[in-house]
């Protein structure tokens, strides 16, 4: 009964041994699973981040390439051959030397250096690729340190910046003939300010042969304004024209004169154009203004000669014709004319030749000149004639005006003793009051009452005339 109840003792101990043998068992073969667990989830995600670098190094628009300090490129993504043109297995077998331009060759090579020597944790450059067909690639290149037990020892990182280059160097070249042309205008180019000073932002070179004043006289009005430049009767004429064509979106061209910084007057030509925003308002006034002082002076030198008498100076029967539409207002009633004929000129060109007949011409119109009154026009209108417009004045003034014209022709004549001739003019005068009177009618009475006083003169004049040169000539 013991020896049974021994053995029922043992059976159960090694029961309770095999259980827990299978206990332990179970348990370590659990944590061998979790074990075994977590190690396949840092797999899957180290797998998951080689996809994601992969996926990364050959999709990126940047060109990507790892390399050695022996200057060789072991891996390189698709674009990094795209932008330097070659193959990977070509890329491999050379030297980033070969194929650097050689003007930038120096210099990425002495950052590589300072690289390998641990003395710069990496560059950035501008360089340029020579690819096989020759032609050019720009690029901004970044070179990185790797610290891998491996041979690579570098990452490189390329942006292809041909095409931004390129359009910096060609707007570099637009600038520089803009400037070039700016400098070769034949005046002033500007941009302003639509204000009343006509604030300027930019003035070309051009604005020290215009003005006189340097270009940075005006920006800003640092030294003084555009406006103080204008000759004061002009400024509020142009204020009022760009108001117009600002408000039309039309452009401006006007002349006027300015003062230059030495005090000289110049007549320039301005045009310009408004620079709107998108919601129409005005940003600026962009626009040239030239000299154009020589061409005025031509203009009035030929205005001059069409309406004036080359000899004497005076207005010429052209001038009159259009003028006297002017005058024929009441404003200008009562509007007086003397018409006055020189005596015996034929008879003295004839006989002594005309350039004695000019300077009797000459004299006389010099006479008028000295009698006359600033307001009246004095007219030679042609031959041995003249007409002397008188506006605002009376019958009897007119006739006390020709009273004074005789008097001084009788002095001349007494103060030159020599002259083989006496000078004399016959006069007539009339007068304009009533607005419904043709001044056709006038200028024909005035006529009619010339033609009387030369036949009560012409008989005496006549006969002295010719006594004196008889005189003259024994």
């Amino acid at each position: 009964m013991n020896n049974i109840q021994l053995l029922a003792g043992g059976s159960l101990i090694l029961i309770l041994l095999f259980l827990m043998l299978i206990y332990l068992i179970l348990r370590r073969n659990h944590g061998l699973t979790k074990v075994i667990t977590e190690l396949n989830s840092k797999v899957e995600k180290l797998e998951e981040k080689e996809y994601l670098f992969r996926t990364l190094f050959e999709q990126s628009p940047m060109g990507i390439s790892f390399g050695n300090y022996q200057d060789n490129v072991l891996d390189a993504n698709p674009m990094y051959e795209k932008i330097i043109g070659r193959p990977l297995e070509d890329l491999n077998a050379m030297s980033w030397r070969e194929y650097t331009h050689p003007e930038d060759l120096d210099k990425d090579v002495d950052m590589a250096e300072k690289l390998k020597r641990q003395e710069i944790d990496g560059y950035t450059l501008v360089k340029r690729y020579i690819r096989p067909d020759q032609s050019i690639v720009w690029v901004n290149m970044t070179i990185a340190p790797l610290k891998l037990k491996n041979d690579l020892n570098h990452l490189c990182i390329v942006e292809d910046i041909t095409e931004r280059v390129r359009a910096e160097e060609a707007l570099q070249e637009s600038n520089r003939q803009n400037a070039m042309l700016l400098s070769n205008l034949p005046g002033m180019a500007y941009r302003c300010k639509n204000d009343s000073d006509w604030t300027m932002h930019f003035v070309s070179e051009g604005c020290l042969d215009l003005t006189g004043y340097h270009p940075d006289s005006l920006i800003h009005n640092k030294v003084l304004a555009f406006n103080d430049i204008i000759a004061p009767q002009f400024r509020e004429a142009i204020r009022e024209k760009w108001t117009k064509v600002l408000q039309k979106h039309e452009m401006f061209k006007d002349e006027y004169i300015i003062i230059t910084a030495s005090g000289e007057n110049k007549w320039v030509l301005e045009q310009g154009r408004g620079v709107y925003k998108e919601n129409g308002e005005i940003e600026a006034i962009e626009g040239l203004i030239i000299d154009i002082t020589d061409r005025k002076k031509r203009e009035e030198e030929i205005s001059y000669l069409n309406y004036h008498d080359v000899l004497t100076g005076l207005y010429n029967r052209r001038f009159f014709d259009e003028i006297i539409m002017q005058y024929d207002n009441k404003q200008y009633y009562p509007l007086s004319v003397i018409i006055g004929d020189i005596n015996g000129l034929k008879l003295i060109n004839d006989a002594l030749g005309h350039t004695e007949g000019d300077r009797i011409l000459v004299i006389m119109a010099n006479i008028l000149k000295n009698i006359c009154r600033a307001q009246d026009l004095i007219v030679r209108a042609g031959g041995d004639e003249f007409y002397i417009l008188l506006p605002n004045t009376e019958y009897d003034e007119a006739e006390k005006l020709m009273k004074k014209i005789q008097q001084s022709c009788n002095e001349y004549t007494k103060e030159t003793k020599n002259e083989i001739y006496n000078l004399s003019i016959s006069l007539g005068c009339a007068a304009k009051v009533d607005q419904k009177v043709d001044f056709k009618v006038v200028i024909k009475d005035a006529e009619d009452n010339m033609y009387r006083d030369k036949l009560l003169q012409n008989k005496s004049f006549h006969s002295l005339i010719l006594s004196s040169m008889k005189t003259t000539l024994l």
